[in-house]
């Protein structure tokens, strides 16, 4: 696995759980972290899927329009992970915390591509 893959998943990572403590705090009931867990679940594999299929390209401190795209698709991913997680749990959808999440996870992934040199390498 390269660094920059195992990176990105961090950030990735890290960005849900600072949105989830910025807008309702860690979970305190079971379904929560029910909730929490099958979101995270979803964004990782959205993320590890889609450098499995889509290269990165940017150099240091430089992002590319494939970087756009790439943070469009791990924030769509996570969006839908959290609905399906809030189908499944039952806990009513709240559009504002999904938005906030996808936002959350967009400029993640951005911030990470943007310090990482991505030279053509899948994973990255």
């Amino acid at each position: 696995m390269k660094s920059t893959l195992i990176k990105g998943l961090i950030m990735t990572i890290v960005a849900l759980i600072a949105t989830a403590l910025t807008t309702t705090g860690l979970p305190a009931t079971i379904v929560e972290w029910q909730y929490f867990g099958i979101t995270v679940a979803g964004t990782v594999l959205v993320y590890m899927g889609k450098n499995l299929f889509i290269t990165s390209t940017s150099s240091f401190l430089d992002l590319n329009v494939g970087d756009l795209v790439n943070g469009l698709i791990v924030a769509i991913g996570t969006g839908l992970s959290s609905f399906v997680a809030a189908a499944v749990t039952t806990i009513p959808v709240n559009w504002t915390e999904i938005i906030t999440l996808m936002a959350s996870v967009t400029v993640g992934y951005l911030v990470k591509n943007l310090g990482s040199d991505g030279t053509a390498v899948k994973g990255a």
